[in-house]
């Protein structure tokens, strides 16, 4: 079995527009799924490891695991578009009910030949579609990590929303005090994390606490300070729920970190796994539903 094309992408369309379709295949077995549906979807820089994350996240029991998305060690991009893996993982809910969790890797930001549009596409796209958006990135919170986040700043210039009897409200540029409800979950991961979390005064903090530092705003009045806090100010008010998770580099060595695309955890450092398995256990007791899940 293999991951399903979810968005493909049709580069020299009419006027030379990329344009974007979901196959009729996987609008088929997305139908047949029964019961209530929550979207994972994973977005970042490309080549930074987000589909060996993805496979890591999806596969729970990696006894002779095989990849679900694709991955390489070169420097080319391996994801195009949105990709979907058909099989939901089943979550048992506190009522007695059950989640199927569905998981969406998408096509990395920034790749040679790309285009800013085309990466706000693929970025607004993930995001809408997903209960929990994680936003992939390697190293530490920095200044410009952060501006890698500068999507934000568009979405409500492409985002319009429907009123309940269908009409749109406005159109663009919507309000983020309207927009956050359709929002989802957000996780960022630090990948290759290194760093010991402390405050200022070498106090320990949790994740979740230097997430919420690195979004404090800057003091200043410059127009460099503005868009630094702009980003910083949007990120806060899509996302009102959010986390941050550092993951350890997942091999010592660099023939091991080629070797990952195989999805072969026994070069894999099981401090890594033991990491991504509190990352599952955390996504999954709080992801929620996806409320509406149309893509036609």
């Amino acid at each position: 079995m293999a991951a399903h094309a979810l968005v493909e992408v049709h580069d020299g369309g009419p006027m030379g527009k990329t344009t974007y379709t979901v196959p009729d295949a996987t609008v088929e077995m997305l139908r047949k799924i029964d019961g209530p549906v929550a979207i994972v979807a994973i977005a970042g820089i490309y080549r930074s490891g987000k589909s060996f994350l993805l496979n890591c996240l999806a596969q729970p029991d990696r006894e002779d695991a095989t990849p679900l998305f694709e991955v390489g060690p070169t420097i080319n991009a391996c994801t195009r578009g949105l990709w979907i893996w058909p099989t939901a993982m089943t979550v048992p809910q506190p009522d007695g009910t059950s989640l199927r969790v569905l998981f969406v890797d998408s096509e990395g930001l920034g790749a040679v030949g790309g285009t800013q549009q085309h990466d706000l596409q693929v970025f607004s796209l993930a995001l809408l579609i997903s209960s929990l958006f994680v936003y992939n990135s390697v190293g530490a919170i920095d200044e410009s990590s952060i501006s890698q986040l500068s999507f934000v700043t568009q979405l409500s210039k492409h985002i319009q929303v429907k009123s309940s009897g269908g009409e749109g409200e406005g159109g663009g540029g919507g309000d983020p005090g309207e927009l956050d409800k359709f929002f989802p979950d957000f996780v960022w991961v630090l990948r290759d994390f290194t760093l010991n979390l402390v405050d200022e005064y070498g106090n320990p903090i949790t994740e979740h606490e230097y997430l919420e530092n690195a979004l404090m705003e800057e003091p200043g009045f410059s127009e460099e300070v503005f868009e630094k806090n702009r980003v910083r100010e949007l990120v806060t008010a899509f996302f009102k729920r959010r986390d941050c998770c550092a993951l350890m580099r997942p091999a010592e060595e660099e023939e091991d970190l080629n070797a990952l695309q195989t999805a072969a955890t026994s070069n894999v450092r099981p401090g890594f796994l033991k990491q991504v398995d509190a990352l599952r256990s955390k996504m999954l007791v709080t992801i929620a539903i996806k409320v509406q899940f149309n893509l036609i």
